[in-house]
Formats: structure tokens, sequence, C-alpha cells
């Protein structure tokens, strides 16, 4: 975005390196990406959470169904899942 290379995943990255770039030129931007990523991360996490709770109480019951001698998933509607 500011065509200036940041180094920042080396062991000798300094902060006069980030400040040396002109990253005030798109602040706007900046901070557009910055929202949107901890939405996401919001998002994330909360669906992490419900789906992990969703499967810590969710039962299958298996059994043979109508005379078939092959077990099968029983029991739960579709539009549950």
């Amino acid at each position: 975005m500011a065509k200036t290379e940041i180094p920042y995943d080396s062991d000798s990255f300094i902060l006069s390196e980030l400040l040396a770039a002109p990253l005030l030129n798109f602040k706007e931007d900046i901070e557009d990406i910055t929202d949107s990523a901890d939405k996401q991360m919001k998002l994330k996490k909360q669906l992490d959470e419900d789906i992990s709770s969703f499967w810590e109480k969710a039962e299958l019951e298996i059994k043979n169904w109508k005379g078939v001698d092959v077990p099968c998933t029983i029991g739960g509607n579709i539009q549950d899942i």
C-alpha cells in the first residue's frame, strides 16, 4: 500500500523503519482495514464458541431403521443443523 518495504517480521526490525514509511497518507484505508479485521475476528470468535457449544451438547442416535440391517442416524431434522 505504501510502496515501501516494511520488514516487520525481521529480528532486526525497529520502530524507525515503520515511522519512515508514509503510512499517514493511507490513514483512512488502514483504519478501514483494521476495523474490518476486528469485526471479522469478533465474528469468528463468536462462531467458534457457538459451534463448540452446539457440538458439546449434540447427541447422535444410531440404530436400525425400518427393518434395514444397517445402522442409520435417526431422530433429527435437517433444519435443526
